[in-house]
């Protein structure tokens, strides 16, 4: 049940959240069905998930 969650976790990230180079810096699901990429922040990328609080205190002062 654990493997199958974080397999699930993983399969989204992959698919709706990381850009890729060789797609023309698509999301996988942006090329396959034209779902479209709205990440505007840290939040889905595990590594920068703690930079988001300061993310949006930037940008909501610019």
């Amino acid at each position: 049940v654990e493997a199958e969650l974080a397999l699930t976790r993983f399969a989204e990230y992959y698919n709706y959240h990381r850009l890729s180079g060789v797609l023309g810096w698509l999301t996988p699901a942006e090329r396959y069905d034209g779902t479209p990429f709205t990440d505007r922040g840290f939040e889905n990328i595990a590594a920068l998930a703690h930079l988001q609080p300061w993310l949006q205190a930037t940008m909501s002062a610019a």
